[in-house]
Order: C-alpha cells, then structure tokens, then sequence
C-alpha cells in the first residue's frame, strides 16, 4: 500500500445532495438559518477548551458560513480552519447528518492547503518564465527552489517537473479520500491523531499501532499535531511521491489543455493509494459522485484575514 509511507514533513454550478441536506442538518442541530447572517472578525481572542460539535458548527454558521451558497459559487469559505474532530463527534447521528457536517468542517482545511500550493506554484512559474528570458534567480530564490525540490522529492533545477509536482488537488477529492480514510471522522486515528488520510510511518515515536497490524510489522498510522498538518501532508504525499506520477501526468495534461481539474477523473490514477488498488478508486469516485462534492472544487476562501484554528476563536459576547 504506498499511501501508507513517511511523507516529508472558478464556476457556478447546482449544488448536490449533500450540501443541500445540510441545511436539514443545521436546523436540526437547533440552528436558524436566515437568508443573510452577518460577518465579523474579532481581534479579542482566548483558547477554548474541548468544544461540542453543535458549538463549532455554531461558530461556523456565525462567519456566515453557507454550504449550498458556496457551492453554487455565490459566496466563499470563512478561514476558520477545524484543529481537530470534537470529542463528541460520534455522538452525531445519524450518519448522514454526520457526512454533511464532516464536508462542513474539513472544505476549509482544503481550501488553505491548495491555497498555499497555488502560492508555491505561482512564484515557481514566474521563475521559470523569468529563466527563459535569460534571468539567472537570486541567490534567496535559489534558496527557496531548493527546499521546494527537497519537499516535492525532485530537483531544484528541473523547474518543469517541479510545476508537474506543486500544483492544487480538487477538493472533491480530498474531500472523498478523507472520508473513507477517516470513517467521515470516526476513525480512531482521527480523533485521536488527527490522521485524516491513513498514512503510515515507521517513526515509533510518532505513530498509533493500528488493531490489526500483522505479526511482526513496525509500522503505524502517523499522529499530526492538528487535522491541517494532516492535510498538508496528506497533499505532500500525491504531489510528491513516486507511485503518483501518473496522477500528476494527468493533472498537467489538464492543465496544458485549459481544463478545469477533475477530482473524479484523477481519482483513477490513484490505484496505489490502497491495496484495494481499482476499488479502492470506484470507491472514492462513488463517495463524490453520491454526496455530489464536485460543485466544490469551485469554492474558495475569503480574502480577509481571521482565525487560523478552531481553538483560538473570537470571544462570545
């Protein structure tokens, strides 16, 4: 299974099912829902304790945070980025009630992480279109490809393969992935490590022995100090690792060709994620075709500036 390694550390459409119902969802939780909620940023900020799922969708719904709108690309994503699964989150049932709430809460976290590639890829391709004026980088742009290379396992000097390697990945499917990888957020190694996305690592010191380890084996399910450093790894993995050149071939194809990314269709080149190989694809391109996550890969964050984790929140009034 080669997703289970040590990693280094748009358009308006019809929204789906799933973030249609979680307007459903929030009412049932006990949370109005009118047609505008305002939006506030406060600087008066202070460390919370364990929340309750209902007080973080709560916070959430207070940045004016609208599913189907984002969905449909009216409005976009407040930064208000989940630390880690409340401790009551089993407790959300049913399940359905539990998968809408869980795409919610984790779209944020994408969202910053192709937001910090996308800046990575950027300043990389001004470099190479720089490179093929005759401009030698400077010495701290120098600097720079080289932990971009050593991060995205290639070489400083191939600015080609290095933008085939830093690129974003569709919502939609980190969205899939992390669903069947976390339980929809259920998972043990969620809950208790932050693990979103199953990867595995041999560092002991950093690991949870999963139940069913065979006899003899030393690896273990790598623990994250919050769900967005499993993300961000989670996105170092495809982008960088061997068994996902396939993946980024298509990824560049897509983009040589002006094509939006298609979480679906580069879901197919992902058979090494698992060792349920073409299975384990059908079921990551079923979990977005049923809870209809791809209107997603069209949202994105907003410009303004707030809190980064759920953790450290603007103080009630």
């Amino acid at each position: 299974m080669v997703r289970r390694i040590r990693t280094k550390p748009q358009h308006a459409r019809k929204p789906g099912s799933t973030v249609v119902a979680l307007c459903g969802l929030l009412t049932v939780l006990g949370f109005a829902l009118p047609i505008t909620l305002a939006i506030y940023l406060s600087t008066d900020s202070r460390p919370l304790g364990p929340r309750r799922v209902t007080d973080v969708i709560e916070r959430f719904l207070d940045q004016g945070y609208d599913l189907g709108a984002v969905a449909t690309g009216d409005v976009r994503v407040p930064r208000l980025f989940l630390s880690r699964i409340p401790k009551d989150w089993r407790d959300l049932v049913p399940a359905d009630k539990r998968k809408q709430a869980f795409v919610f809460l984790i779209l944020p976290l994408v969202l910053q992480a192709n937001e910090h590639v996308y800046a990575d890829r950027q300043r990389l391709l001004d470099l190479a279109a720089q490179k093929k004026k005759g401009k030698k980088p400077s010495a701290q742009d120098q600097g720079w490809l080289r932990d971009l290379a050593e991060t995205y396992g290639t070489k400083a000097d191939d600015l080609k393969e290095l933008a085939r390697r830093v690129d974003v990945i569709p919502p939609s499917l980190a969205l899939a992935q992390a669903a069947i990888e976390s339980g929809w957020g259920t998972s043990r190694f969620t809950t208790e490590g932050n693990a979103l996305f199953g990867q595995w690592t041999l560092d002991q010191n950093n690991a949870m022995v999963p139940g069913d380890r065979n006899q003899g084996a030393t690896y273990g399910i790598r623990r994250f100090p919050s769900l967005a450093e499993s993300v961000a790894s989670y996105f170092r993995n495809l982008n960088g690792h061997k068994a996902y050149a396939k993946f980024r071939e298509q990824r560049a194809a897509a983009r040589a060709k002006g094509k939006d990314l298609d979480g679906t269709k580069l879901a197919t080149y992902l058979t090494s994620y698992s060792e349920r190989g073409a299975d384990y694809v059908e079921a990551v391109q079923k979990v977005i075709a049923t809870n209809q996550l791809a209107p997603l890969d069209e949202a994105r964050l907003r410009s303004e500036i707030g809190p980064t984790l759920l953790g450290v929140l603007p103080k009630r009034k």
